[in-house]
């Protein structure tokens, strides 16, 4: 896909994975880990619009923290942090069990 697929096509396809299966396409291969670090905000903040996290006008992860303040967004300083935050999603609390932590951007 990452070969085939424009970079915004790849990124749009990703948005519809659940949030877990975002976490580990790093650990796939080294593709996938340089696609996903060098495209990491763009994957999480169209995975935070699918999801119904924001609406999909909400451009700037300051505006979305505006909107949810405190705990579990405190420290936020991405888009990723931001998704493994927000309270109902498959990663919260689970998030460092999933992930070696040399492979967290």
């Amino acid at each position: 896909m990452l070969r085939i697929l424009p970079t915004e096509l790849s990124l749009s396809v990703l948005s519809y994975l659940p949030l877990p299966t975002l976490c580990s396409l790093p650990t796939l291969s080294r593709q996938w880990l340089d696609f996903c670090s060098e495209n990491q905000s763009a994957i999480f903040h169209n995975a935070a619009i699918l999801h119904g996290y924001i609406q999909p006008k909400t451009m700037q992860l300051e505006d979305a923290l505006s909107v949810y303040e405190g705990s579990p967004w405190d420290g936020a300083t991405d888009w990723k942090d931001f998704c493994k935050s927000t309270p109902g999603n498959a990663l919260t609390g689970l998030f460092h069990e999933t992930l070696p932590p040399d492979l967290s951007p």
